[in-house]
């Protein structure tokens, strides 16, 4: 390694050593993890499971499907949670779903020395996180670091732990001493059949002004011909 016949014309970027910024990244990132314990421990009380087996349930999950799974049970037990608990336990939840893009930036964003020519709000970045995506169209988004920002930011995820620590709390006392009748009563789901051609569907989609092409091949007549300008 360089000695490569670009390696002097195409140097590593390395961001300069900011102490103060790495310790608020850091503590963002410790922070973080508290919060995620704090979800997982209330895997075991939601879904009323031994604590151990529980992990077998999360271990393997991002946080965002951490929160669906917990979302989508607490809306199932809402007639035995009251609608206060069920609301605040959704809307914590959500906040935390919110989050996790703010912990995806710092976890997956690359980082690359602020250009000095570009003119930016937060004079104080030294440089920045850079996220791709290339979806419907390639996207790149800078976010902008320092280290006022991020332990704003860890102090905000260290109160939304402490939230749902005491949300998870209430879940408990509420479902602790609820019996398998009780629960098998609630535990109900809707079944919806869907009973729509979709080859109906694509016809529809293929209708345009006057005859159908499509249709007027099932009924054994041809395509109507284009309309052309008359030259």
């Amino acid at each position: 390694m360089g000695n490569e016949p670009w390696a002097d014309w195409w140097p590593m970027a390395v961001p300069d050593e900011e102490p103060e910024l790495e310790q608020a990244l850091g503590q963002f990132i410790l922070s973080w993890g508290v919060l995620e314990r704090e979800l997982d421990h209330s895997f075991a009380i939601v879904f009323r499971v031994n604590a151990t087996l529980a992990a077998c349930i999360y271990a393997n999950l991002g946080t965002k499907a951490k929160v669906d799974m917990l979302t989508s049970a607490i809306s199932m037990l809402a007639p035995l949670l009251g609608e206060r608990l069920t609301t605040r336990s959704h809307n914590l939840l959500g906040t935390v779903s919110d989050w996790s893009n703010v912990r995806n930036t710092l976890a997956h964003g690359q980082p690359i020395q602020f250009p000095t020519d570009v003119p930016v709000r937060d004079k104080s970045a030294g440089w920045v996180l850079t996220r791709q995506s290339a979806r419907l169209r390639y996207d790149v988004v800078w976010h902008i670091v320092n280290p006022r920002r991020w332990r704003l930011r860890s102090e905000a995820v260290q109160r939304l732990a402490v939230d749902w620590r005491a949300a998870t709390l209430k879940l408990y006392q509420r479902l602790y001493e609820v019996s398998d009748d009780e629960l098998d009563a609630v535990c109900g789901f809707d079944i919806r059949v869907d009973l729509r051609d979709p080859r109906r569907r694509r016809t529809r989609r293929t209708q345009s002004k006057g005859s159908s092409p499509v249709r007027s091949a099932k009924r054994g007549k041809p395509p109507p011909p284009p309309k052309t300008s008359p030259a």
